[in-house]
């Protein structure tokens, strides 16, 4: 392969650095005692050059940052008992996209340390970052996660043991015996999200690669419709046009008419199936908050792609709603957060899976009521017209909050202090 016509063009277009030929004695001697580094990022990285970033790099995974690629690298060329560190985005510590680098650095090396930051590091640059401390050799010892606050001062967040980070997916900063207990509770005698609904993203309208069809011509969408939006009107144009609503139309019990409709079919490039839009169904915003924000459905509306869908597998509209209850209480939120390691502070999503797998309780008449009486204060709330009105209208939806949220707590059977680990973190 080293006289491939092919392979030595590829090789000259991306500048491959010969490290046994710079570095012969280094290299000879086993490779680098420290390697330190700063990598590129970039998301979805390696496209362009698909067969010979499939044939070299094993910990790569769908949509690899380069920063992966990075690493790998640097591995090979660090000396058995030597020291690897880099700062990189924190994505790889809880990203399911991640976890073949992050379960290698935890089974095949010896993590020494990870710091995070409460502050953005990078001025200019919207990523939340990490640095790691490796050592080479193989080691499932426990290591500290240290946090550098504004202020330079270092604090120490936990102490992570390797087998279980392996174990749970992830590798969360912040986890305690105290919330590993809560989280234990309101797992115990509950059932899965996903063993009561159908879960699905919303509707991603246009794409260029390939999918849905173009308005201006046989074949697939092009430029032009999503440039210009072909299915969207300001109007129900016919009968195919639906309100379309978004995540940031969206609130707690309520939404926006952002005023927008889409004409749903297969045109769209990824429709999904109908029964999401048509049914009875409730709807969350993919982004995390101190509580989700999210509502029920009726009548038939195009959610888009920055929302998660569900419906119900035997058409019991009084379940979605006892189900609607539970999630936008202070415990959903919770739970995701702590569960997850979804700590990030400028694009906190969860996924669907991680949301298919949430505990519920069995439906519960009293929040079912309770949830109805949120749905007609928020549509009164919309309507009111006085400031007086308002505020009387905005005072019962907080108590009704308040009454959804002790129920809750009380259908997860938690005790008092359990109770104020929640409250404290909200």
């Amino acid at each position: 392969e080293q006289n491939d016509p092919e392979n030595e063009e590829l090789r000259y277009r991306i500048n491959a650095f010969d490290w046994e030929e710079e570095f012969a004695k280094i290299m000879g001697n086993g490779g680098f005692d420290v390697v330190i580094g700063n990598p590129p990022y970039l998301y979805s990285a390696g496209q362009n050059y698909p067969d010979y970033f499939n044939k070299n790099y094993q910990l790569k995974q769908y949509q690899t940052d380069f920063y992966v690629y990075f690493i790998e690298r640097a591995l090979s060329l660090s000396h058995k008992e030597g020291k690897l560190s880099f700062i990189v985005p924190d994505s790889w510590l809880n990203s399911q996209h991640f976890s073949k680098v992050r379960n290698h650095l935890l089974t095949k090396h010896k993590l020494d340390k990870i710091l995070i930051f409460d502050y953005l590091v990078f001025k200019g640059v919207t990523l939340e970052n990490s640095i790691f401390i490796l050592s080479i050799a193989a080691n499932s010892s426990q290591f500290p996660i240290d946090c550098l606050l504004k202020s330079k001062k270092f604090m120490t967040l936990n102490t992570i043991n390797p087998k279980n980070a392996v174990a749970l997916g992830l590798i969360n900063p912040r986890m305690s015996r105290n919330l590993e207990r809560v989280l234990g509770k309101i797992e115990q005698g509950s059932i899965f999200l996903e063993d009561k609904v159908k879960i699905n993203r919303g509707i991603h309208a246009y794409r260029t690669d390939g999918y849905g069809k173009s308005k201006f011509g046989a074949g697939y969408q092009i430029r032009r419709d999503k440039d210009e939006e072909s299915y969207h009107a300001d109007m129900p144009l016919d009968d195919t046009y639906l309100l379309e609503i978004k995540g940031k139309h969206l609130d707690r019990y309520t939404f926006k008419n952002g005023g927008k409709y889409l004409s749903y079919g297969n045109w769209l490039a990824e429709a999904r199936t109908p029964e999401f839009f048509f049914q009875p169904k409730i709807t969350l915003r993919k982004i995390l908050s101190v509580k989700l924000h999210g509502t029920f459905f009726e009548k038939a509306v195009a959610l888009d792609q920055s929302l998660y869908i569900m419906i119900s597998k035997n058409n019991d509209t009084e379940e979605l709603k006892h189900i609607l209850g539970l999630l936008l209480s202070k415990i959903g939120a919770w739970y995701l957060k702590h569960k997850y390691a979804i700590y990030d502070q400028l694009y906190p999503w969860y996924t669907k899976k991680q949301l298919s797998v949430f505990p519920i309780k069995e439906k519960s008449e009293l929040m079912l009521n309770l949830v109805n009486q949120m749905l007609i204060l928020h549509q009164q709330l919309n309507d009111a017209t006085s400031n007086h009105k308002k505020e009387t209208i905005q005072r019962q939806i907080n108590r009704t909050d308040k009454k959804i949220d002790n129920l809750v707590y009380e259908l997860y059977d938690l005790t008092p202090n359990e109770i104020a680990i929640v409250e404290e973190a909200c």
